[in-house]
């Protein structure tokens, strides 16, 4: 019993220190939420300035699809789920925009 709360102290500890950011940064999270074809979904986060596929912070989805949107046929979200993505850190006050 020792050893098994030691190891669920150290677990969230572990899982509180992941969702820090540094000094400066602020924690992005998505809750993504599919319909009957989650397979056709691909999403991007750049910076405001950039395009997608270009300065990517971070992505998901079917990556078959793309910034260009081509062959949704495999890969992807399954249907009819919640997803969190995340978290990652960005610098506090920064634009960005979720290309999808």
């Amino acid at each position: 019993m020792k050893y098994l709360l030691s190891t669920l102290g150290f677990l969230s500890l572990s899982f509180f220190s992941y969702s820090q950011c540094p000094d400066g940064e602020t924690s992005v999270d998505f809750v993504i939420s599919t319909d009957n074809w989650g397979y056709e979904m691909y999403w991007e986060l750049t910076l405001a300035e950039d395009n997608c596929g270009t300065g990517t912070i971070a992505f998901g989805g079917n990556s078959n699809v793309g910034c260009d949107n081509n062959n949704p046929v495999t890969g992807g979200y399954a249907d009819n789920t919640v997803i969190n993505e995340g978290p990652w850190c960005t610098a506090t006050g920064e634009s960005l925009v979720i290309h999808e």
